[in-house]
């Protein structure tokens, strides 16, 4: 499955958020193996852990 970074860093920024254990990412890409298109095609991130996910990845936006 091809990967890209959003998804498996909104899940890190989750899990701090939330104070829940951070899975290994080819853990995170096993589980998501079915259940999102590879290539990240039409995925869409909001909310807290999107917010948290986007200031930490391009810190000169702030």
């Amino acid at each position: 499955m091809p990967k890209c970074e959003e998804p498996y860093g909104l899940y890190t920024s989750w899990c701090v958020i939330n104070q829940h254990p951070t899975g290994t990412e080819s853990n995170f890409w096993a589980a998501m193996k079915y259940r999102i298109t590879p290539g990240c095609n039409g995925l869409r991130m909001k909310g807290p852990a999107a917010a948290d996910y986007i200031l930490a990845s391009y810190p000169g936006l702030v």
